[in-house]
């Protein structure tokens, strides 16, 4: 019995909304998967790697003492590793595949280059100081000390490179981009249902792969925060999502005598931030960020200032507005 127009029609919105949603998970995944091994390449422990559409999110959690030469490759290693994949999907995949494979390399040229725009553009941001907090370009500036408009240029030579490589790697330019318009029929080839059994297979896979790095990460986690913040004092744990907070004391303490070393360990999990700036301050205008962002989201950020610190009245006071999330600071005095 022939099928109606409306089913074929429900069938390729299906098809199209599965590959689409195929491509940007492993871009998304490929994307913290790149600073994860570059974490635990430069001597740091994975304790997190979470991929969430349903809070449209994605955290790689590294734990680990770096330099900023190695909190730089570690913002870079994010975009790196879907680019290096992209070029090596394209050198693999036959010029004539089969409308899977099209669309596959459509979508995720489009995905992969545009990234690229974004090391384009926010190095103009960083020179006038307003580039997005915690995006990884402007960590990588932030860490190296590049020169922001070498890494531009660097940034738009790879995407017109890239697109001078897909030409390269495609056949007809038209009947690349028209694969859209001839889907009927698709879902009945048998080469088109194995490739999408091997999607199927790889996605499945891949999630079994981030329940066991959650699982395995869950306990280093522990291990590693315990180990960090012994001989800390817990000082004040925060919902951001309760209220707004305007200067507001979180915790007060004295010195009696200069201390030399001032350890605060400052924890954020699932933040979602317009602004949280967390100061130390003192007598005679006295005034120490602990930690500050703008605009930035974050499954799990931290903050460690070591500071030396005269005699005298400290207070730990938090400015947060339209954010939510979980802060706690810990501090030990030696």
């Amino acid at each position: 019995m022939p099928r109606s127009k409306f089913t074929i029609a429900l069938r390729n919105v299906a098809l199209v909304l599965f590959v689409v949603l195929f491509v940007l998970f492993f871009y998304t995944l490929l994307h913290e998967t790149g600073h994860a091994l570059a974490g635990v390449l430069a001597g740091g422990s994975v304790v997190g790697l979470n991929v969430d559409f349903l809070t449209i999110s994605a955290h790689a959690r590294v734990v680990g003492e770096f330099t900023n030469a190695q909190r730089a490759w570690l913002s870079v290693a994010g975009p790196l590793l879907p680019l290096v994949v992209w070029a090596l999907f394209l050198l693999v995949v036959p010029r004539e595949a089969n409308p899977v494979l099209v669309m596959i390399r459509v979508l995720s040229t489009v995905g992969v280059l545009s990234t690229l725009l974004v090391w384009y553009v926010v190095p103009f941001l960083y020179m006038s100081g307003r580039a997005p907090v915690g995006e990884d370009s402007s960590n990588f500036l932030l860490r190296s000390g590049a020169e922001p408009l070498l890494v531009s240029v660097v940034a738009a030579a790879l995407f017109v490179g890239g697109w001078v490589f897909y030409r390269l790697r495609i056949g007809n330019l038209g009947e690349e981009w028209g694969v859209w318009r001839r889907m009927d029929g698709v879902l009945d080839s048998p080469q088109v249902r194995r490739t999408l059994a091997a999607m199927l297979a790889v996605w499945v896979l891949a999630i079994a792969g981030l329940v066991g790095v959650n699982a395995l990460g869950a306990g280093v986690e522990q291990d590693d925060m315990a180990e960090l913040l012994q001989g800390h004092e817990q000082i004040a744990s925060v919902e951001l999502g309760e209220r707004a907070y305007e200067e507001e004391t979180l915790y007060r303490f004295t010195l009696e005598q200069p201390k030399a070393a001032a350890s605060f360990y400052v924890l954020l999990e699932d933040v979602r931030a317009a602004y949280v700036d967390l100061s130390l301050v003192g007598a005679d205008g006295f005034r120490e960020p602990l930690f500050h962002g703008e605009d930035f989201t974050a499954g799990r950020a931290s903050a460690q200032p070591v500071l030396s610190l005269g005699a005298g009245e400290y207070e730990v006071v938090l400015t947060s507005r339209d954010s939510r999330g979980a802060v706690s600071v810990y501090l030990k005095v030696e």
